[in-house]
């Protein structure tokens, strides 16, 4: 598995890769903002060994040497989605959490059922 990893802060990266090896993945590549990002994925796909995953940090520069950015990590999504090179929607810690909830409250409200004798 080939994974680029959009992060600029060195100690999350190292942590991210750590637990990416411990899982047996080896070929991690690390870039810190979205323009040299996409021009890694071209690069990888032009060559015929593109990236199978993308881990992205939310907030990093748009370019390199640019002020973070507190919406790149969307921005990026958005221009992949727009590109066609996206299989399925990133999920925000935030939306994955709001489904977990609701999920939760599902089986809740099953069980609740069951003891009534429904």
């Amino acid at each position: 598995m080939k994974v680029l990893n959009f992060e600029d802060s060195v100690y999350k990266a190292n942590a991210i890769r750590k637990v990416l090896n411990q899982c047996g993945v080896a070929k991690i590549e690390l870039v810190s903002n979205v323009e040299d990002g996409l021009q890694m994925l071209k690069n990888a796909e032009d060559t015929g060994d593109p990236f199978d995953l993308i881990i992205t940090d939310m907030h990093y520069p748009m370019k390199q040497g640019a002020v973070s950015d507190t919406e790149a990590g969307e921005k990026l999504v958005q221009l992949l989605q727009e590109q066609g090179r996206l299989e399925r929607r990133a999920r925000s810690r935030h939306r994955r959490e709001a489904e977990e909830q609701r999920q939760f409250e599902l089986r809740q409200e099953k069980r609740k059922g069951k003891h009534r004798g429904h």
